[in-house]
């Protein structure tokens, strides 16, 4: 049993999202479905044969697919619903309308499809139209009226973010931290520990966590599954970090200095990202 679903986007006008998403595991399924942005659930059915059913559809409009990789068509939405709804099959929509709210809400949008990012040049909040990355998201639109309040936190040059003064950071956002032989910030966070690294040459902020590969993953299996999800992504870098790792990568640049808010707004963001992809059943079997 699956679901399968039409969804547009007003940042991508006149192309339809067709597919489909594991009934079993709604809310896990959900997040594949913001990979290109934020989008709106036109329709959504349950039915017993969801695969055979999406790729009969994706066969109907073949001619209007723009890109043979990816499930968009250049269509009107009603036409895909118009044969959806010939199955008589029950219709699922503000189901799966519900749990994209809450994922927008997670990415920092409300219910409108705002983005919302901290600017680093003038310590604020600003609105997007439509996701970019790799950005520092407000992890809840809800708080924003907070987030502007602790924006008002002094900016602090590059120069100022030593390793201490990262830890102190670190430490008053309620984090657990470790300090390395290289005297390197490692933050405690749900995902493990994510390194915070003050690169003052390149006048950014990085954050860097790795997942360690089960031994009988081969190493294409592996660099295919950093390059799908390099693909998908728009919140951090994958890449194998060493052949038996594979390293995933979110930097804030910061050539006009950093709030203390806005690290760890960006930070919060990134473990939202690498928690939310690592319980993806199709990515998680990959790991140790």
């Amino acid at each position: 049993m699956g679901i399968v679903y039409v969804l547009t986007n007003e940042a991508m006008p006149g192309l339809v999202k067709i597919s489909i998403t594991d009934d079993a595991d709604l809310s896990a399924g959900m997040g594949p479905l913001f990979s290109d942005g934020v989008f709106e659930v036109v329709y959504a059915c349950r039915v017993e044969n969801a695969l055979e059913v999406e790729r009969s559809l994706h066969v109907a409009f073949e001619t209007q697919r723009i890109n043979p990789t990816r499930e968009f068509f250049r269509i009107d939405p009603g036409q895909a619903v118009a044969i959806l709804r010939l199955l008589d099959r029950p219709d699922v929509t503000e189901e799966l309308a519900s749990e994209a709210s809450a994922e927008q809400l997670a990415l920092g949008c409300d219910d409108s499809g705002t983005s919302y990012v901290l600017n680093l040049a003038t310590g604020g909040i600003d609105a997007l139209a439509s996701p970019v990355g790799p950005p520092s998201v407000v992890p809840s639109p809800a708080t924003a009226d907070a987030h502007r309040a602790r924006m008002n936190t002094p900016i602090e040059p590059i120069s100022y973010l030593t390793s201490d003064r990262l830890a102190e950071i670190l430490h008053g956002g309620g984090y657990d931290v470790e300090r390395g032989a290289d005297g390197h910030v490692m933050a405690c966070t749900e995902v493990g520990g994510v390194l915070v690294v003050a690169e003052r040459r390149k006048e950014m902020v990085c954050f860097l966590t790795t997942f360690v590969f089960r031994d009988d993953v081969t190493l294409r299996a592996r660099l295919l599954l950093a390059n799908r999800l390099n693909a998908k992504g728009f919140v951090a870098r994958y890449y194998l970090g060493s052949q038996s790792e594979l390293s995933v990568e979110c930097d804030i640049v910061c050539a006009t200095g950093l709030a203390p808010a806005q690290l760890l707004a960006t930070l919060r963001l990134f473990t939202l990202h690498v928690g939310r992809m690592m319980t993806w059943r199709r990515i998680r079997r990959y790991f140790a």
